[in-house]
């Protein structure tokens, strides 16, 4: 998982926007996504919805985060 976290105070998608890209591989096969989030709380529910699902499968997960430490 690779997460562009936002420095913006307001929900927005798009331009300065939280986007996140989730590997997965499952029975089906390896499903790639990458969604783009309004806001923080939106994105860190998203992010530990996945994390539950893998850990729950028992895989692991492996995550980056670009945060501006402005």
């Amino acid at each position: 998982m690779a997460v562009d976290w936002s420095a913006s105070n307001r929900p927005t998608v798009g331009k300065d926007s939280i986007w996140v890209a989730h590997r997965s591989c499952r029975d089906k096969g390896e499903v790639i996504t990458s969604e783009n989030i309004s806001t923080r709380t939106k994105a860190l529910d998203y992010i530990s919805a996945i994390w539950t699902d893998c850990l729950a499968d028992g895989q692991r997960v492996f995550a980056g985060f670009d945060f501006a430490f402005g």
